[in-house]
C-alpha cells in the first residue's frame, strides 16, 4: 500500500468529518485511513465508520485510555500499512489542489528526506504554524523539526524503532524526538512550502494557556536530555531554566508541578543520543535557539 492517512481524535466528530472529507480528492490508487481515538465519549466512532464504510480501507483504533499525541502516533504507526504515513490534525483541512500527487512525488524524488511538513496556516487568526528556522540548499528547505499538525513520514524510517515517540510525553513538541532521530542517523527533515494545510483550532479538548506553555517547555527539555550529547547537557539545563524564568513559572507551586511532570514523562528507556558533531551541525544550520 502506498499511503496511510492518519488522524488522532477525541470527541471531535464534526471536525474530523471535515478533515477526512478534505482528503478525499485525487488520492493514489492504494491508500487507507487510520483513526486513533483517544477515548471519545460521544458517537465519533459510529459517525466516522458510517462515512468510511464501503468508501475506502480504514482502521479505527479505539483506546479507552487517553494516550496523548505521542502515544497515539505510536499506535498509528503500529497499524499503518502504507509506504508513507501522513498525519493530519483532526481540526485541519487540505487546502491545495493535487495535494497527494505532489506530496508523494516530492518524497520519491528526495530519498534522503524521511519526514516533512507542509505549509500550515490558521486563516482565522493569521497564525503561521511553520517552523521558524530553516536552511535552504539544493532546492530543499531543511528544518530542525517537522510540525505535527500536517506531516508525512517514510515507513522505512519509523520501522527502525520499536516505538518512535516516548509514550509518556502526551502533548507538546513531541515531534522534536523523531526529528532528532532523523538527524542522528544522517537523514533530512524538510518543509514543502508549496503545499498548504489550513488549521482551524477546535475548542473541544483544546490544550491552551499556561498548561500548554509549561508542557512545551518541559517536553522540549526532556527530549534534549534524551537526544543531545552528554557534554552539552549543562547548556541544555541553563537554557531550560531561562525559559522557566522568562515564562514566569516560578514559586513552590510551579516547582512541584514541573517536578511531577518530569518524573512522569522522562524515562532512561528513551535515551538515544546523537554525536557531538551531529549536534554541532544542527546548531550551525539553525542557530543557538536549538539549545
Amino acid at each position: 500500500m502506498e499511503l496511510s492517512i492518519a488522524f488522532i481524535t477525541r470527541n471531535r466528530k464534526k471536525e474530523l468529518t471535515r478533515a477526512i472529507e478534505s482528503c478525499m480528492m485525487d488520492l493514489p490508487s492504494s491508500f487507507e485511513i487510520i483513526i486513533v481515538d483517544n477515548g471519545s465519549t460521544d458517537d465519533t466512532r459510529e459517525t466516522i465508520e458510517k462515512i468510511l464504510s464501503g468508501v475506502c480501507e480504514y482502521k479505527y483504533i479505539y483506546s479507552s485510555k487517553n494516550l496523548g499525541v505521542a502515544g497515539a502516533r505510536n499506535e498509528a504507526f503500529k497499524n499503518a500499512s502504507g509506504e508513507y504515513v501522513f498525519f493530519l490534525d483532526d481540526d485541519a483541512i487540505i487546502a491545495s489542489k493535487d495535494f497527494w500527487n505532489q506530496l508523494l512525488l516530492y518524497m520519491k524524488n528526495n530519498t534522503e528526506i524521511v519526514a516533512a511538513s507542509v505549509d500550515i496556516q490558521e486563516p482565522e487568526n493569521g497564525t503561521d504554524l511553520n517552523c521558524n528556522y530553516n536552511y535552504k540548499t539544493r532546492g530543499i528547505t531543511q528544518i530542525p523539526y517537522f510540525c505535527g499538525c500536517a506531516h508525512i513520514m517514510r515507513s522505512s524510517f519509523y520501522k527502525q524503532f520499536n516505538r518512535l515517540y516516548p509514550p509518556n510525553l502526551m502533548f507538546g513538541s513531541e515531534e522534536f524526538y523523531p526529528s532528532n532521530l532523523a538527524w542522528k542517523y544522517h537523514y533530512l527533515v524538510a518543509e514543502m512550502p508549496d503545499l498548504r494545510v489550513e488549521h482551524y483550532p477546535s475548542t473541544v479538548n483544546r490544550h491552551a494557556g499556561k498548561d500548554r506553555d509549561i508542557d512545551l517547555i518541559i517536553n522540549q527539555y526532556i527530549i534534549k536530555r534524551l537526544n543531545y550529547p552528554l557534554c552539552v547537557q549543562p547548556l541544555v539545563w541553563m537554557f531550560y531554566q531561562m525559559h522557566i524564568v522568562k515564562n514566569g513559572f516560578r514559586g513552590k507551586e510551579w516547582e512541584e508541578i514541573i517536578t511531577e511532570k518530569i518524573r512522569e514523562r522522562y524515562s532512561d528507556d528513551d535515551v538515544s543520543r546523537m554525536s557531538f558533531l551531529t549536534w554541532l551541525g544542527i546548531i550551525k544550520k539553525f542557530g543557538v535557539s536549538m539549545i
